[in-house]
């Protein structure tokens, strides 16, 4: 009769008369392929920081001002799907609304856009400006003249991704696209879109209302 098998060893490699014990196996990461997942943004936190709420709220006070300073402009927040189509000629469900920063300021007799304003903060990483460009493409398909981006943050320094995006955005515009062989490219008054950075808070506090009465100055005359 032959002998019986001998037992698995355990966990340490001695043959025991237990079975053999495996360690827990850990569960697998959550991913995007994973039923169930929810990734991203939790639930009740805000999708901006504190300095980037404060940096619109900045704009959003000068724009408040500025509405009182030049009755004769009238102004809206943006634009809803539906009159972006009608604006446009193409079905209302294709489309997404516009909503800038600090809104648009139209001509009262013709109830086109003279300028509209943003504001944005950026680190070395994120994805800020990516979001900003369907804006900007929309506000240039309705032939705004004038379009103010307050950037703060270090991605619009040292050649970082948001500052070559929207360097590209000007390359893209033959009416701004000189500006990058002259050096005229930030925080300056020319052009129709007018890329103001910063690297504090406090200096674009103290620059957004001057740059924003300005330039409505100028749309004003137009």
């Amino acid at each position: 009769m032959p002998a019986p098998a001998p037992a698995p060893p355990d966990v340490a490699g001695r043959r025991t008369g237990r079975p053999a014990t495996r360690p827990a196996s850990t569960p697998a990461r959550p991913s995007q392929r994973t039923g169930g997942y929810r990734g991203g943004i939790k639930p009740g936190t805000p999708a901006t920081s504190p300095t980037s709420a404060t940096l619109e709220t900045v704009l959003r006070q000068a724009v408040t001002i500025a509405r009182e300073a030049f009755p004769h402009l009238h102004w809206r927040p943006g634009y809803t799907a539906t009159e972006l189509a009608d604006l446009l000629g193409v079905p209302a469900p294709a489309l997404a609304g516009l909503r800038p920063d600090g809104g648009i300021f139209t001509d009262p007799a013709t109830g086109t856009p003279v300028l509209a304003a943003e504001a944005k903060k950026q680190g070395p990483a994120g994805n800020a400006i990516e979001r900003w460009y369907k804006n900007h493409a929309l506000l240039a398909a309705l032939g705004t003249p004038i379009t103010l981006t307050f950037c703060l943050g270090e991605g619009f320094f040292d050649a970082n991704p948001a500052q070559r995006i929207l360097q590209t955005a000007l390359a893209l515009d033959p009416g701004d696209r000189a500006r990058l062989a002259s050096g005229r490219v930030w925080n300056f008054p020319a052009g129709r879109t007018r890329l103001y950075r910063y690297r504090s808070l406090s200096h674009a506090t103290a620059d957004i209302p001057t740059v924003l009465t300005a330039a409505l100055h100028e749309a004003g005359l137009r």
